[in-house]
């Protein structure tokens, strides 16, 4: 306990620390206006969770399918898939970062819905800059369950992405 107190001497009030950029940047012209204080309700409270799921850059879900020899004209064999060829793992390695699931922190990390705790895979692809972030939403690292034979866990995934990339080398 006195190790705290000795830390909480060297701690700037983030009240006092307002008041100072407040006056500082010309956001009041006299010392007689104040800031409102906030009410403290549930609905504001609400209100900043909210605000706090909000992301702070742009974020992009984007799917990619694959479709080897002989499968342009069934879902079931392009959903189905479980790899591709060299071409097309190379192809994905320039899409961005191999991420494992687990060990994303879902607060730094846009991953569009897709979960490790849900069963949607263990790795996913993504590419990120300081204001832009997007995850891929790949159908072959999904995983491909005997109880699912419609692929409905990767339609849902997929098909709510609003741009998909088709890797076609069905000839």
């Amino acid at each position: 306990l006195p190790q705290m107190k000795k830390e909480w001497n060297n701690v700037i009030s983030p009240q006092f620390m307002f008041l100072q950029l407040y006056h500082a940047v010309g956001m009041s012209t006299s010392l007689s206006e104040k800031p409102l204080a906030i009410p403290k309700t549930k609905q504001f409270e609400n209100s900043i969770k909210i605000l706090d799921m909000i992301p702070c850059h742009e974020t992009h879900k984007i799917g990619v399918l694959y479709v080897g020899k002989g499968q342009a004209n069934s879902e079931r064999d392009i959903l189905g898939n479980r790899y591709g060829s060299a071409r097309y793992a190379a192809f994905l390695e320039g899409l961005g970062s191999l991420v494992h699931l687990p060990e994303v922190n879902n607060s730094k990390v846009f991953l569009g819905g897709i979960s490790y705790k849900d069963g949607d895979g263990e790795f996913a692809y993504i590419w990120q800059e300081d204001a832009m972030q997007v995850v891929y939403h790949t159908a072959t690292l999904m995983p491909n369950r005997e109880t699912d034979p419609q692929f409905n866990k990767k339609k849902r995934h997929i098909g709510n992405d609003y741009v998909a990339i088709v890797y076609n080398e069905s000839g």
